[in-house]
């Protein structure tokens, strides 16, 4: 998020640290049955000492961090702004303002997207400082890419993880992990839409080539009767599928070898 950016929280991780610091070494000079009778196991205050020193720490931290920018504050106290990857590992693909800001560690918010937009939500338009300048920029390398106006080009992992490569763009580690992963798995156990003729990758022809081509080879080879109600050729074909490493469904079959058989002539009858 730039050069500015990690001085910045550098010297905030420093000023964190410190305060940590002072913390433990005054609860340190707490005798141990003082400290039993101020704090409970889950952490609450007790005694009225406690709630003074409490609420004067919390005082301290306001203070200090209170005015921070969310990007500053979430990492530096692990609010829920963090990205959670395995959440997002669950998705088929990503918006492009999700991929902006989990490529830098945090949760697509609202208010993430909206800082970085040239107006706000009144119309004046927003100061720039160095973090949403860099992620400004950020975004437009990704909107190039991934056209949030395309609805058939969401970015999808697999398609992700090799752009971020040959582009070698910068990305937090845990984002990276994600799409590596997720691109690793990308296509097992799903099959081609050979409904979609919009695809680019089968017009009308071929495709009734290709269910006439299951059919026959399906009546000749395994004896399926497309006048039966019930066949359990389907599910032999599956069987060899799966011994063969093909991930493929008998509902799948049944369907191209249903669509196949009604190309066969009308006075068809097995032999």
């Amino acid at each position: 998020m730039g050069d500015e950016y990690k001085v910045r929280m550098s010297r905030l991780f420093a000023k964190r640290d410190e305060m940590s610091k002072q913390i433990r070494t005054e609860l340190s000079q707490f005798p141990p049955e003082q400290l039993e009778q101020s704090f409970g196991t889950d952490g609450k205050t007790l005694s009225e000492d406690a709630k003074q020193f409490v609420a004067r720490y919390r005082k301290e931290v306001e203070v200090t961090f209170g005015r921070l920018k969310p990007w500053y504050s979430a990492p530096l106290f692990g609010t829920k702004q963090l990205a959670d990857f395995e959440h997002w590992a669950k998705h088929e693909f990503l918006s492009l303002d999700e991929v902006v800001w989990l490529s830098v560690g945090f949760e697509p918010e609202q208010q993430f997207v909206a800082s970085i937009k040239e107006f706000d939500q009144l119309g004046s338009r927003q100061k720039a400082d160095e973090v949403t300048t860099y992620m400004s920029r950020h975004r437009e390398i990704i909107r190039r890419k991934f056209d949030p106006y395309d609805q058939r080009n969401k970015p999808k992992f697999g398609e992700l993880f090799t752009w971020l490569n040959e582009v070698n763009l910068t990305v937090h580690s845990g984002f990276y992990d994600l799409v590596s992963r997720r691109a690793a798995t990308a296509g097992k156990g799903s099959q081609p839409d050979l409904t979609n003729k919009n695809d680019g990758k089968l017009d009308g022809r071929e495709r009734a080539s290709l269910v006439k081509l299951i059919a026959a080879m399906a009546i000749d080879a395994y004896g399926f009767d497309p006048k039966e109600k019930r066949s359990d050729i389907p599910n032999e074909i599956e069987g060899i599928a799966d011994r063969l490493g093909l991930n493929l469904t008998s509902k799948t079959i049944r369907k191209y070898l249903r669509e196949g058989s009604e190309k066969l002539p009308e006075d068809w009858k097995p032999e």
